[in-house]
């Protein structure tokens, strides 16, 4: 089954799961010290970059992994979540809400499962 964008009354639908190699952007974490990266979502239209317009977070700590935001779509956190990995395999501990917009929580199924 092909796979498509569609956007209806404001929300962006999903013909199917995109897995994390299938979101046509971008997304590269930048070191901000020695155990905080962050990933920076693109300005514009969501339709335009596959959702990916919020920015996300994350810290290795001695016990784990606390991630600040989920990005917004499951595509978008496995993305993030497959980053992270390159990084480290430790457990994701917690993570961190900034607020409760779409763009930044709709990837939350993600690292609870």
């Amino acid at each position: 089954m092909k796979k498509f964008l569609l956007v209806l009354s404001g929300l962006l639908w999903l013909s199917g799961p995109l897995s994390a190699a299938e979101v046509p952007v971008e997304m590269k974490p930048v070191q901000v010290s020695e155990h905080v990266w962050f990933v920076q979502g693109v300005a514009g239209i969501a339709t335009e970059n596959a959702g990916f317009v919020s920015n996300a977070g994350f810290v290795i700590t001695a016990d784990g992994i606390v991630v600040f935001d989920a990005l917004g779509t499951p595509a978008l956190a496995r993305k993030l979540l497959g980053l992270i990995r390159q990084h480290s395999d430790a457990p994701i501990r917690k993570v961190v809400m900034s607020h409760y917009h779409a763009d930044h929580m709709l990837g939350l199924q993600v690292f609870k499962a």
